[in-house]
C-alpha cells in the first residue's frame, strides 16, 4: 500500500515472521524504503493466544512496578544469583535502549528517572554538589541535605558508587556518584526494604550509569557549541569575509541570531 507518498507492506496476520523473529501486534506496516516496521494498536488477542498455546501470562495494574512483578516470577524459575544477573541485564538493556532512542532527546535525564521510578515503585531525584535539584521524576521537588550522620549502605552487588542511608529511621537512600568532569552528584530515593534491596540497587546502579552517559553527552555537546561559537565570533572580529548565507548557516547551528546583540 502507499501512505504519505511512501510504499508500505501491510501484514495480513497478527503474527508474522520478520528477520527470524515472530512479531505480534494488531496492525503492522513495513516501510520498504526506510526498512522500519510501524506496529500499531493493542495486542487485544494476546491473552487467548497464550491460553491456546499453554503460554503463562499474568495481568496487573499499570501502576505496579516491573520489579514487583518479575521478582516472584523469576524466583520460581531460577536461583537468586541468576535472578539478579538476569534482572541486571534486562534493566541495563532498558536504559541503553532509552539512551539510544531518538525520542526525548532533550529530556533524557528526566526520562531515565521516570523509568527508574517505574522499576522501583518510588519517586527519585538527582541533586548537584551544591544540593540544588537537577531533575526529578515527580513535580514536587524536596530540599535535600546530605547528612554527616548518614550510614554507608552495602548494596549487595558490585558497584562503582557509594550508597548511604540517612534520616531518623534511615528511610532515605542516597547514592553518590561523579560526572566525567569530577562534579559530585546525588541520587535520592526512599530506602528499600530488606527483601527488595538487591533488586532496587541493581536498578539504581544501572540508572546512575545511564545518567553518567547522558550527562557526558550533554557536556560534550556544550563544549562543541562553545568552541563553534568562539570560532564564529573570532572570524568576525578578525574581519574574515563571510557571505550572508554562511553567516546565517553558522549562526543557526548554535542558536544565535545574526542581527542579535551579544
Amino acid at each position: 500500500i502507499e501512505k504519505d507518498g511512501a510504499v508500505f507492506r501491510k501484514t495480513v496476520s497478527p503474527t508474522f515472521l520478520h528477520n527470524g523473529t515472530y512479531l505480534i501486534c494488531d496492525t503492522a506496516l513495513w516501510n520498504v524504503n526506510r526498512k522500519v516496521i510501524q506496529a500499531e494498536g493493542k495486542i487485544a488477542w494476546l491473552k487467548s493466544f497464550a491460553e491456546e498455546n499453554d503460554i503463562p501470562w499474568m495481568e496487573g495494574p499499570f501502576e505496579l512496578s516491573f520489579q514487583t512483578i518479575m521478582k516472584p516470577v523469576m524466583e520460581r524459575l531460577v536461583n537468586e544469583e541468576v535472578t539478579q544477573l538476569k534482572y541486571y541485564k534486562n534493566t541495563r538493556d532498558n536504559f541503553n535502549a532509552l539512551l539510544m532512542s531518538d525520542t526525548q532527546k532533550n529530556q533524557k535525564v528526566t526520562a531515565i528517572l521516570h523509568m527508574l521510578e517505574k522499576l522501583i515503585g518510588v519517586p527519585v531525584a538527582i541533586y548537584r554538589e551544591n544540593m540544588v535539584c537537577c531533575a526529578s521524576s515527580c513535580d514536587q521537588r524536596k530540599d535535600f541535605v546530605f547528612s554527616k550522620f548518614s550510614r554507608r549502605f552495602e548494596s549487595g552487588t558490585f558497584t562503582a558508587f557509594d550508597y548511604f542511608l540517612q534520616g531518623d529511621y534511615e528511610e532515605q537512600m542516597v547514592v553518590r556518584w561523579k560526572l566525567n568532569n569530577g562534579e559530585v552528584m546525588y541520587l535520592v530515593t526512599d530506602a528499600p526494604d530488606q527483601d527488595t534491596a538487591p533488586m532496587t540497587c541493581i536498578a539504581v546502579e544501572n540508572a546512575c550509569i545511564a545518567l553518567q552517559t547522558e550527562f557526558a553527552r550533554l557536556q560534550a555537546m556544550e563544549e562543541v557549541e562553545k568552541k563553534f561559537r568562539s570560532d564564529i565570533l573570532t572570524s568576525i572580529l578578525e574581519g574574515r569575509d563571510m557571505s550572508d548565507e554562511e553567516l546565517q548557516r553558522n549562526a543557526a547551528m548554535i542558536g544565535m541570531e545574526p542581527n542579535g546583540c551579544y
